[in-house]
């Protein structure tokens, strides 16, 4: 992928292009998926592309950043921040997962800064570096779908092994349905280096 860009480095129109623009979207929506008031500026000069300002809600709480290329080096050097506030992760869960609507509650705070080079997995992956932190309040989750999957799962196996394992037959195994975790504060940090992630304990 970086050496496509080759060309668009050698043409002097792209390197002599100035843009300077801004989008405003009242929503988008995609497989239940759905942003609202989406606001950015976009601006690419000297073969720098940038999207700043970023700005959008989602889920009952507010998402912003900004997020720049060089493309001039032979591999892109990119940068970015984002902050997410005051999301709902109950709405999330249960907007792309219904059966799971049930497992977690909880408002989520979070801020990620990070850079990186090249566009390539290999070099992006071994290059990204990242760091971030979040606090989940009144965060709660919830095993009951879970369970109730897993024991399906579980009782359909153990049928099919007691058709050659004759003592199995009538047993019964089950994942407790009942627990319930409630926190009133979840928080941590996390960083990315060289290809390899670090959540500590806090």
């Amino acid at each position: 992928l970086d050496a496509l860009l080759e060309p668009l480095r050698k043409n002097e129109i792209a390197r002599d292009l100035t843009l300077d623009g801004s989008v405003s979207i009242a929503f988008l929506k995609a497989k239940g998926f759905r942003m609202d008031d989406l606001r950015t500026k976009i601006q690419m000069k000297n073969l720098v592309a940038s999207l700043s300002d970023i700005k959008l809600k989602m889920y009952e709480g507010t998402m912003g950043g900004n997020f720049s290329v060089d493309l001039k080096p032979k591999e892109p050097f990119y940068s970015m921040n984002f902050t997410v506030s005051g999301f709902n992760m109950q709405k999330a869960v249960e907007s792309q997962f219904q059966s799971f609507k049930n497992t977690s509650t909880g408002v989520l705070t979070s801020s990620i800064q990070g850079s990186g080079s090249s566009f390539n997995s290999k070099a992006a992956k071994r290059q990204l570096k990242m760091k971030g932190n979040f606090k989940v309040v009144n965060a709660s989750f919830r095993s009951m779908d879970i369970a109730k999957m897993a024991n399906e799962a579980i009782s359909g196996s153990l049928g099919k092994i007691a058709d050659k394992v004759p003592v199995l037959k009538g047993k019964d195994l089950k994942v407790n349905s009942n627990a319930d975790s409630k926190y009133d504060l979840i928080s941590g940090s996390f960083s990315i280096l060289n290809g390899s992630l670090e959540a500590p304990v806090s």
